[in-house]
């Protein structure tokens, strides 16, 4: 295999590892909030005690939820809007929603979502962040 060969086959084999090795870390659980209505909207503070964190995700438990997006306030008072746009089933989660720029704390974590299911139990919604 010539040199040149070696590098492009290094390269694409290192492209498809990123995905991969983003999502190595340790997730920490960082609070809940439970779905009320079909339109709902709730706010889980977070603070700095918590450290800084390059990605969430959300879990899903006790029925569906239909999730419209998500803002996430950072320590220095920045925001920072994530699209998610999706129904999540119980038991499920979202993938792994990275923060842009480098790790930073988060003050808190806005969520826009609502049940899927009038009837049955209250969807509840579990925050983790990603170290």
């Amino acid at each position: 295999m010539t040199t040149r060969r070696r590098f492009f086959a290094w390269t694409a084999a290192l492209a498809a590892a990123v995905p991969a090795l983003a999502q190595h870390g340790r997730w920490d659980y960082l609070g809940e909030a439970n779905v009320d209505g079909t339109n709902d909207h709730d706010r889980i503070r977070v603070g700095k005690g918590y450290g800084r964190f390059r990605g969430i995700r959300l879990h899903v438990e006790n029925g569906p939820i239909l999730f419209h997006h998500v803002v996430v306030e950072f320590g220095d008072g920045e925001k920072g809007e994530i699209k998610i746009a999706a129904e999540i089933p119980a038991g499920g989660q979202t993938r792994a929603l990275p923060l842009q720029g480098k790790d930073q704390h988060i003050e808190a974590v806005e969520i826009w979502y609502g049940r899927v299911l009038a009837n049955g139990p209250k969807p509840r919604v579990r925050l983790f962040g990603l170290h």
